[in-house]
């Protein structure tokens, strides 16, 4: 008898048991939640990224209009009239202290250089320039920026060491026929 009231006893605890489901929604959702929570955050930044890289580009199209036009040549200081021109479309979006700017320029289109430039310390390039040339000069004009993710290992799906992302434009345009009327052209 006591073989099968313990038999019973440990069947009725186990019936008992899978028949009491209170709890279960809580247990399953604090499984669910931090994944759900994590990807959430993941797609929020990625679509953060898309908005700094399409902006970035729409600012970099404004500044090599400015130096196909020969505008910035009126500043007394062109580069920084480059930057200025880059940053002041980028919407306040994108911190001008992180972005690299190398301006380079060429006689004709098929001496331009354009391979990946050597990258230096944290993946950013290590030796940018400022050459914009003159009118009629072919100019290529690069930005460099990090966008650095708060998600942990998102970075990793892109093959970067620093859990960040390098975003980079390029502008080539040819200098419009101007005259330096300002103080700080080539």
């Amino acid at each position: 008898m006591t073989t099968t009231r313990t038999r019973n006893g440990l069947l009725g605890l186990l019936s008992r048991l899978r028949a009491n489901r209170r709890g279960a929604v809580a247990i399953e959702f604090a499984m669910v939640a931090m994944p759900v929570f994590m990807l959430s955050i993941a797609i929020i930044e990625l679509g953060m990224m898309m908005v700094h890289s399409v902006t970035l580009s729409g600012a970099l199209e404004e500044g090599a209009r400015k130096l196909r036009t020969g505008e910035i040549f009126n500043a007394s200081d062109p580069e920084q009239a480059f930057e200025d021109a880059v940053c002041g479309d980028s919407l306040y979006l994108v911190d001008c202290d992180d972005i690299v700017f190398d301006v380079r320029s060429y006689d004709d289109y098929d001496s331009v250089d354009l391979s990946p430039p050597s990258m230096g310390a944290g993946g950013m390039p290590s030796a940018p320039a400022f050459d914009p040339g003159d009118a009629g000069s072919v100019t290529v004009a690069r930005v460099y920026m990090r966008f650095e993710f708060i998600t942990p290992m998102i970075g990793s799906f892109f093959e970067d060491t620093h859990n960040s992302r390098m975003v980079q434009y390029t502008a080539i345009v040819k200098g419009e026929p101007w005259t330096n009327s300002g103080g700080g052209g080539s």
